[in-house]
């Protein structure tokens, strides 16, 4: 069964500390916005199947999440070892980095959704036990996850 996770990933912000003489939003870098994505197949190109897992297939959609949220991307996947996903390499480096956000919509409730952040070692976070996500609900939802929340995992 093909299952659809729209990981509308449409604010994918970094959050790093700032002097508290700043704004607490003065310092976000937006890691993705799907607006530079002509189409689907260059979103699959800038992410990449990840080759342990089932398959899945990275689509642009329109954003569900809103008025002026563009596009997002919507992930249909198939399960292989419990696992399907994509990645996509970053370039930068974020003292002080504290969280991230992301709006995410998933069409098969209940279904464990892992995020993976990697520097060299990997930390991850289970949407189902970030503060405030419903994993009942597939209407749309916006996360903030506290980086000192994600755990380190081998690589």
């Amino acid at each position: 069964m093909r299952k659809v996770l729209t990981v509308l990933l449409t604010l994918l912000t970094l959050c790093a500390a700032v002097p508290a003489a700043q704004a607490a939003d003065s310092y976000r870098e937006q890691l993705d916005d799907f607006s530079a994505y002509a189409d689907s197949a260059r979103l699959s190109a800038a992410y990449a199947p990840n080759p342990n897992g089932g398959t899945n297939t990275a689509t642009l959609v329109p954003s569900p999440f809103g008025p002026g949220l563009g596009n997002a991307m919507a992930l249909s996947y198939t399960l292989t070892g419990g696992y399907s996903g994509r990645s996509r390499p970053v370039n930068g480096y974020w003292p002080g980095l504290r969280a991230v956000e992301l709006w995410v919509a998933n069409a098969t409730p209940g279904q464990d959704v892992l995020l993976q952040l990697s520097d060299g070692a990997s930390y991850e976070a289970h949407l189902n036990a970030v503060p405030g996500f419903d994993p009942a609900s597939a209407q749309p939802q916006h996360l903030t996850i506290p980086i000192g929340s994600a755990t380190s995992s081998p690589r």
